[in-house]
């Protein structure tokens, strides 16, 4: 096994892109065990990628996402499938959101079960607007929630490096 990227983790699984032929696996470190999943031609090494833990022994209920940052489409996938699962994102935004211009996914991370990701909104002339939102599945599709709206401190705390991860409560 050689010439892989590490995408992500969860528990004892590995989520690998081989870098020569872009083919996705998971690899269960404490098994070995080697999960082909079905190619994504469009992914990319700056795509957000998350790995949900299983919840059974047969390792075939977790699910593959990975996200492009923008546009913003969420492909998804469990082992056995024969191709990824495509959804973008939709969602009725704030009339001065759609002012803000382009938006993309910033972070997103996993936790009991959802997905959450910061969006940003920016314009040059414009202060930067970010919102969190959650995505679960619902059946075989993911159904977004908005958490909050915020507009990020200006200028940023100094122990944060950038904004784009910071939420203020």
């Amino acid at each position: 096994m050689h010439n892989k990227m590490i995408c992500t983790s969860t528990n004892e699984w590995l989520l690998l892109n081989d870098l020569d032929s872009k083919d996705l696996s998971l690899l269960n470190l404490l098994s070995m065990e080697v999960v082909q999943l079905p190619r994504l031609e469009s992914f990319t090494g700056s795509d957000v990628c998350i790995l949900s833990p299983p919840t059974s022994e047969s390792n075939q209920d977790c699910y593959v996402m990975i996200i492009h940052r923008s546009p913003c489409r969420f492909y998804f996938c469990q082992p056995g499938d024969e191709e990824f699962s495509e959804q973008e994102f939709e969602f009725d935004l704030e009339e001065q959101e759609y002012e803000l211009g382009a938006m993309c996914i910033s972070a997103a991370t996993m936790f009991r079960g959802k997905v959450y990701f910061l969006t940003s909104f920016s314009r040059i002339d414009l202060v930067s607007v970010s919102v969190l939102f959650t995505a679960e599945f619902v059946g075989s599709n993911l159904h977004f929630t908005r958490i909050t709206r915020e507009g990020f401190p200006e200028p940023s705390p100094p122990e944060i490096p950038t904004t784009n991860d910071y939420i203020s409560y």
